[in-house]
């Protein structure tokens, strides 16, 4: 499969069958995340993969904290952001939630089941937790985030479903602290990770992407 294709064949997976993936599989597609490019070859991540009691335990971390985590992020300002580029990037995000409310509605699906979702990995079988350390200039965290990627188009060639998990970023302290992981850790996001139910609603929800040129600053020699 061209690479292209396979980028726009991922999507995010919101309802998962029960099979749990192989080792082997999940071994795989972290291997391609360690070929991210990454600053000075210094391979600033760490790799959680979580079933069971562990997902269970984290699972119920987020659900008991997302709520005042979500309220405390909307509550501090943007940093570095003129009020017009929040204005544009939040009237993005509510057209957003809109369409992703009339198609669930229109398939009979609440809202809340699939808020839900947000909190439990989308009942995926297996999670992948992705850390980084701090660093001066954010090139640890952004090192992690094309790991992050890589993994999850990996995922993608294997024929898993994934989707990445933001509440797992909100909800950080208590995550490590649930799992007992070194307090140096910076919790980058999770994924949810396993074989996508085929005849789920949520699985069909389109998708949309702005043209390239409303978001690209091209300077060229005339």
């Amino acid at each position: 499969m061209d690479m292209i294709e396979l980028i726009k064949k991922r999507r995010s997976i919101r309802a998962f069958t029960s099979e749990i993936p192989k080792r082997q599989t999940i071994t795989e597609c972290l291997e391609a995340a360690t070929w991210a490019p990454n600053q000075s070859n210094q391979q600033p991540w760490k790799f959680i993969v979580l079933q069971g009691s562990k997902l269970n335990e984290v699972i119920g971390t987020i659900e008991e904290n997302f709520s005042a985590a979500y309220q405390k992020r909307e509550d501090s300002p943007q940093p570095h952001m003129t009020r017009k580029t929040g204005d544009i990037l939040l009237a993005r995000k509510q057209e957003t939630y809109l369409s992703i409310e009339d198609f669930f509605h229109d398939a009979g699906i609440e809202m809340k089941t699939v808020v839900q979702g947000n909190y439990r990995f989308h009942g995926a079988p297996m999670a992948v937790l992705f850390a980084t350390y701090g660093s001066q200039d954010n090139g640890f965290y952004a090192s992690t985030v094309s790991a992050m990627e890589n993994f999850v188009l990996a995922a993608t060639a294997r024929g898993l479903g994934t989707c990445q998990m933001s509440a797992v970023f909100l909800c950080q302290e208590q995550i490590i602290h649930v799992l007992d992981l070194p307090s140096e850790l910076i919790l980058v996001g999770g994924v949810a990770v396993g074989y996508a139910d085929d005849n789920a609603v949520q699985n069909r929800l389109p998708r949309t992407r702005l043209p390239v040129e409303e978001v690209t600053y091209w300077f060229k020699d005339e």
